[in-house]
């Protein structure tokens, strides 16, 4: 791409056009260990503190990903592409106009292999918080079942989805055991009870639970 830095008085200014030939990310796995903030390694230097540049910097950036940006994180394995357009200043958070969307991949749930369907990160304003519009699904099924995942970032909305339509229970059941309820067994009961806890949070999965239970004779 290009770009232009011009410093003028006491403004940096950033502005540039820009594409990816080729991209990847790889995402730590959220358990990776780390020390506590009240552990003291004898003998290491403390960091240094970066100091702050003197002027005020302001960009605006236009970002295009290209065809080939990919990004492997928590059990997504997916090609990425679209365009952002950043802009920010100095003591701001950048924001950000545009979308991302899933050009193909999987995302892998509760040993399943989910494909993905529809996949869109939409940006309008923090960089942090896009909004989502996802769905990803079990194949080659009588009945697939999948998730669907609405919201932002940092407040997502997780829902089942299945075709044809069913009940959550069923979803589920068909989601992570590959068939539906009336075929399922005591221990198949106990890991849809771990999975609606996991997928849907303690305070959205109390009612799928119950119906598990209660389909179980419980």
């Amino acid at each position: 791409g290009d770009g232009n830095l011009a410093l003028a008085a006491d403004k940096l200014r950033l502005d540039a056009r820009l594409k990816a030939d080729r991209g990847q990310f790889e995402l730590a796995a959220e358990d990776a260990p780390s020390l506590s903030e009240d552990v003291v390694v004898l003998g290491r230097e403390a960091p240094a503190r970066a100091r702050g540049l003197p002027w005020d910097v302001v960009m605006d950036l236009d970002l295009d990903l290209g065809e080939r940006f990919f990004l492997r994180a928590r059990g997504l394995d997916a090609q990425r592409g679209g365009s952002l357009k950043l802009a920010g200043r100095k003591g701001l958070a950048p924001r950000a106009n545009g979308s991302i969307r899933v050009l193909k991949g999987a995302y892998a749930a509760y040993g399943q292999r989910l494909e993905i369907e529809r996949g869109i990160l939409n940006f309008q304003g923090p960089l942090d918080n896009p909004g989502l519009n996802i769905a990803a699904w079990r194949r080659g099924l009588e009945v697939e079942a999948g998730v669907g995942i609405s919201g932002t970032a940092q407040a997502p909305v997780v829902r089942l989805i299945s075709r044809p339509p069913l009940p959550d229970s069923e979803k589920l059941a068909w989601l992570v055991l590959g068939h539906g309820l009336a075929e399922a067994g005591g221990q198949e009961f106990d890991l849809m009870q771990l999975a609606a806890g996991a997928l849907l949070g303690a305070g959205e999965s109390v009612t799928l639970q119950q119906r598990v239970a209660h389909a179980a004779g419980l």
